[in-house]
């Protein structure tokens, strides 16, 4: 009997289990998509004659701030910053330095307040107050766009200071006004006091409003602008030299050979040496004109001292140390790798070439052999640049196989060195596969200027000097899509220049062609870039 009322028992408990089990609370209905509501603010929105230590913001729900130094701006600036605390359902903003008189504050809190369980945010609530009498009301607007590109820019600022500032303004001081580009590049600037101002732009890597670092980039508006005018303002951002030329670094990297990196390009570089040496040198340049190398003959090995000037003005007077490990070269060598690299075909409208880390003297080339598919070939021979440091070989590379040897005794360096045998491999696909662009240039344009073929990724793949009335064609190009700009060269340099924002010089000025170029395998496209309007750099 005992049994079985035990069963029964078992039965009832098991079953009223499973019947708890199943009592679930309902799934949670629509997913929260509210944004906090502002209940409150002490001092109260649009304060005047502001004296208040802190501002409390209290929502109708728990709140969080999420990267409060990206989102949140305060203008003008305040040094030290506010700090920015949570306390369950309110925002505090704790002021730890004095406020300016008769001044219009905008906090602009962007994405940062949001809710505290699902993330929504309080999408672009400003708080505005004022030390004095009245809120300032008027705004200023614009976009930035890369200079070189065209391309909207985002989180580049707007930088407003009150005139008359001087041309160094953006080195030596931080700015009344500021914004940040949104992502479609514009920018407004709001509450800002009449007058006249100053406006720059600036891609301020390193947080401090100020343009200080070399890999910023930055611009300026040519005129002053008046806060009462409605006109939409246009920036562009460019690297920028610094403000005055000085050496970043100087060292002996072998023997004979002093590399020297300047802070901005030089124009005119002299070298007088002033330790005594009285050999010859010859001296290199790189692209962007900022890296200088002196090869000396006889050569200097372990130490030099050399006074730097950019045309007659003395830049500094710079140490060079033979660097640690270098050892005294015997050999000429090449720098890297020979193009095509092994195992790469070479590209169409190219030309393999090999890189020499010293300025060669002789070449002899019945030491340079050239095999197409194993027979013998005989390439023109050439160097781009003056100090003989780059050698090409310029052909019909016609599809199939190709081995270049250029064997010792072929170069001699200007220290009188040679080389071990240099030899590498490659294919070529001769015609197939790849398309041209045949372009007419109509109209007349009364400046220097660069005609170039960019990629989707606005990388230059061709470039040929401009020429008004002119036709060309752009050979042996890869399947893809492309576009023709015209380079605005206003100093002949044959090359890009982003302007220099101290000395008040604009970039130079770039026009894309309006018509995207397909290119095809074994086509030739055709296209005409009209060139009637574009007159002077202003026409653009």
């Amino acid at each position: 009997m005992n049994k079985k009322l035990n069963a029964l028992l078992g039965f009832f408990i098991v079953a009223l289990c499973i019947s708890c089990a199943n009592k679930v609370a309902p799934q949670g209905g629509d997913r929260d998509v509210k944004s906090p509501v502002l209940l409150s603010a002490v001092p109260a929105e649009n304060s005047v004659n502001f004296n208040a230590t802190e501002v409390v913001l209290t929502f109708d729900e728990y709140v969080q701030l999420k990267e409060v130094t990206k989102q949140v701006i305060i203008s003008p600036l305040l040094n030290p910053a506010p700090e920015f605390l949570v306390r369950k359902k309110s925002v505090i903003i704790k002021f730890n330095s004095p406020l300016l008189t008769a001044t219009t504050y905008t906090v602009s809190f962007g994405n940062a307040i949001t809710d505290n369980n699902e993330g929504n945010a309080l999408a672009g609530y400003r708080y505005i107050f004022s030390t004095g009498d009245y809120l300032d009301s008027l705004m200023i607007s614009g976009t930035i766009a890369d200079a070189a590109t065209g391309k909207s820019t985002e989180g580049v600022l707007a930088l407003l200071y009150r005139s008359p500032v001087a041309d160094s303004v953006p080195l030596k001081k931080t700015p009344d006004y500021f914004a940040k580009s949104d992502a479609t590049g514009k920018f407004t600037i709001s509450n800002v006091a009449a007058g006249a101002y100053a406006l720059y732009s600036l891609e301020d890597k390193n947080g401090n409003f100020i343009l200080d670092a070399t890999d910023e980039r930055a611009g300026f508006y040519s005129d002053l602008v008046n806060a009462t005018d409605s006109l939409s303002k246009e920036l562009v951002v460019a690297r920028q030299p610094l403000s005055r030329q000085s050496v970043k670094s100087s060292i002996i990297e072998e023997a004979g050979k002093l590399t020297t990196v300047f802070s901005r390009p030089t124009e005119n570089p002299k070298p007088v040496f002033a330790d005594g040496y009285s050999g010859k040198f010859i001296i290199q340049k790189n692209v962007s004109k900022d890296t200088i190398v002196l090869y000396t003959t006889p050569e200097m090995s372990d130490s030099a001292k050399v006074i730097w000037y950019d045309g007659e003005v003395i830049i500094d007077t710079v140490g060079y140390r033979k660097q640690r490990g270098s050892a005294t070269l015997n050999k000429l060598y090449f720098s890297g790798f020979p193009f095509p690299q092994k195992g790469n075909p070479l590209p169409g409208g190219s030309n393999p070439s090999v890189t020499f880390t010293i300025p060669t003297a002789a070449i002899d080339t019945t030491k340079i052999l050239v095999t197409h598919d194993s027979i013998a070939i005989h390439p023109g021979i050439a160097f781009t640049d003056s100090l003989q440091t780059k050698m090409v070989f310029s052909d019909e590379w016609k599809s199939g196989a190709y081995t270049i040897q250029i064997l010792p005794g072929a170069l001699t360096d200007v220290h009188g060195r040679s080389h071990d045998t240099i030899s590498w491999s490659f294919n070529a696909a001769g015609d197939k596969g790849r398309g041209s662009i045949t372009y007419k240039l109509s109209g007349t344009i009364n400046e220097n200027f660069i005609l170039q073929l960019v990629n989707e990724k606005d990388e230059i793949v061709r470039q040929h000097d401009g020429k008004s009335d002119y036709t060309g064609i752009f050979s042996e190009v890869e399947p893809g899509i492309y576009r023709i700009r015209i380079v605005f060269d206003r100093n002949g340099n044959k090359l890009w220049d982003g302007g220099d924002v101290l000395r008040r010089i604009t970039p130079e000025k770039i026009y894309y062609h309006t018509e995207i170029i397909t290119v095809r395998a074994n086509w030739d496209v055709e296209t005409e870039v009209k060139c009637l309007r574009l007159l002077s750099f202003d026409d653009v």
